[in-house]
């Protein structure tokens, strides 16, 4: 028995380790759910003055591609998507959006986001799942 348990720690540990992004910043459920198609998550525009801080406002914190995987993190989620990273470039693609009040919207296999000065991209994804999460930007 010691034997087997000793084979399952470190799968045990890259489990525990997937959980979490380092520096304790951003925490992800330990379960996701699949987005709906339709599906809008955010506000493509700025609360009205006085409105206090919406539930349904999000910023765009960062975006990355590795291991065909596409990781969408807002102040209040994470979006994870399968994605073909060779044509995907995270870094000058998502530039405009970053730090900015966005809309993200899974329609029909793609993700789009929405934001009144930075404009439109629409991304090609398969099965996007949303992680809630406890980041603060």
């Amino acid at each position: 028995m010691k034997r087997r348990s000793l084979r399952l720690a470190p799968l045990l540990l890259v489990a525990l380790a997937s959980a979490c992004v380092s520096g304790g910043v951003f925490h992800p459920s330990a379960t996701g759910r699949s987005m709906t198609d339709g599906e809008t998550i955010g506000e493509a525009s700025h609360p009205a003055a006085g409105a206090g801080t919406p539930t349904s406002v999000r910023t765009l914190l960062s975006v990355g591609c590795q291991s065909g995987r596409l990781t969408v993190r807002t102040n209040m989620e994470e979006i994870i998507a399968g994605i073909d990273c060779a044509k995907d470039q995270p870094a000058a693609r998502y530039q405009p959006f970053l730090g900015q009040i966005v809309a993200i919207t899974y329609t029909s296999g793609r993700l789009r986001f929405e934001n009144p000065t930075a404009g439109t991209i629409e991304v090609p994804v398969q099965q996007a799942k949303v992680y809630k999460s406890d980041a603060t930007p």
